[in-house]
């Protein structure tokens, strides 16, 4: 007998604190979910009272409670979702507090049905600092269709951390191309600078640095061809997608330095041989005026003749002889004018001659007529 009574009591102490701890843990039939746990000023965070219908008895009717932070957070709407929609609600709002009701249509009935009941829509009020404010969130006098209490109040406090206002900084900290130099030197609050590479450059990777969460952004990798510029233009986007800087490099890549030096020794040796040729027929004809003045007097004589002829000149002690331009015809320069002229002259003197033979045949033949009366 006591070795039965003793084996009773060991199965008690055993499954005694099992049973109150499963007690303990047991959760309800409702729960809820937050949206965002992390929220900015203007944006907003939903909180969502569900039922997953594992009632037995069937809910007929419920309270919601929410309360909140009325400083930090602004009460937009309630939503009533697809789980309440069979029945009747009614919400009464004041200031930090909610209060949403459930009933069925009918008596004895349990319209509830398993999904989302009611959604609580807040925004964060503008100017708030970084921190964090709760929402409190309870559910009670869960009834079923005898209007019987069926289930506990149950109820959550869920935080939600308010961030700071996203930054506006849509500066460039930073802006290089190797060893390429930018002119003006790099600043933030310059936006426009000019760069100079070689020839053999064919494109540019610039190093960017700017604000964090800012996106850069830029248009283009390879450059023009030689002697041509282009733009590199940098976006850069500020954490709140609104604010907007523009930074542009004109980057001028230099002419192939081989055609370059062609076009120059070309140009060298175009030049050379017409300056020689020139110098040659200096020379010559130097000499040979040399020769023709240290001739005998007659040579002197018809050499200035020649002179004068070609070129007027003053004759010393005499007045400035004025000599009359000759007109000389080669072998095969005759004029057209002069041909012209000499076939008029002779379609004239034709005309003169037929018209004199004409006359004087016009007058024979009048006097013989004049003899024959």
């Amino acid at each position: 007998m006591k070795k039965a009574v003793s084996l009773f009591f060991v199965i008690f102490l055993l499954f005694a604190p099992v049973s109150a701890f499963a007690s303990d843990m047991k959760t309800s039939a409702f729960f809820y979910d937050v949206s965002k746990e992390s929220v900015r000023e203007g944006e907003r965070v939903e909180i969502t009272v569900s039922y997953d219908g594992s009632s037995r008895e069937g809910v007929a009717a419920f309270i919601t409670e929410v309360e909140y932070d009325g400083s930090m957070l602004e009460y937009i709407k309630t939503e009533n979702e697809g789980a309440v929609r069979n029945g009747h609600n009614r919400t009464e709002t004041t200031t930090g507090k909610i209060s949403s009701v459930f009933t069925s249509k009918k008596p004895k009935q349990s319209d509830l049905i398993s999904g989302d009941a009611f959604r609580y829509v807040f925004a964060v009020k503008p100017d708030k600092q970084e921190g964090t404010t709760e929402i409190s969130v309870k559910t009670s006098q869960i009834a079923g269709g005898d209007g019987e209490i069926i289930e506990n109040d149950y109820s959550e406090t869920i935080p939600v951390l308010i961030l700071p206002p996203k930054a506006e900084d849509s500066l460039l900290y930073k802006l290089s191309a190797g060893n390429y130099k930018l002119d003006p030197a790099f600043s933030s609050d310059i936006f426009a600078y000019n760069m100079i590479v070689p020839y053999e450059v064919e494109s540019l990777v610039f190093d960017t640095e700017c604000a964090d969460n800012a996106i850069c952004r830029v248009n283009r990798k390879n450059l023009g061809a030689g002697g041509s510029d282009v733009d590199f233009v940098f976006t850069v986007t500020a954490e709140d997608n609104k604010t907007i800087s523009k930074y542009t490099v004109t980057v001028h890549r230099e002419e192939k330095a081989q055609i370059v030096r062609e076009e120059t020794s070309s140009r060298k040796s175009a030049a050379t041989p017409s300056s020689s040729k020139a110098s040659t027929k200096a020379s010559s004809k130097t000499a040979s005026n040399k020769a023709k003045t240290s001739s005998s007097p007659q040579n002197r004589n018809s050499a200035n003749t020649k002179d004068i002829t070609e070129t007027p000149e003053a004759l010393p002690n005499s007045e400035e002889e004025v000599i009359s331009p000759t007109v000389i015809f080669h072998q095969g320069d005759y004029p057209a004018f002069m041909s012209g002229a000499l076939i008029a002259f002779i379609f004239i003197a034709a005309g003169v001659l037929i018209a004199f033979l004409f006359t004087k045949a016009f007058r024979r033949k009048k006097k013989d007529d004049d003899n024959k009366d």
